[in-house]
């Protein structure tokens, strides 16, 4: 579910409890790059196609 103006998406199981909010840093046609926190690590992922 995208939160806060479209800038998170939330991720929760079936109870509706929260397992991570991603933050969105670039969502477009080829490319969704993302990161989010555990305790003090930043996580970035850029997912784009492979060539």
């Amino acid at each position: 579910m995208f939160q806060n103006n479209d800038e998170e998406i939330k991720i929760s199981d079936s109870n509706n409890q929260t397992l991570r909010t991603l933050k969105l840093l670039k969502l477009e046609e080829k490319a969704f790059w993302y990161y989010y926190m555990e305790g003090d690590d930043k996580h970035e992922l850029h997912l784009v196609p492979s060539l």
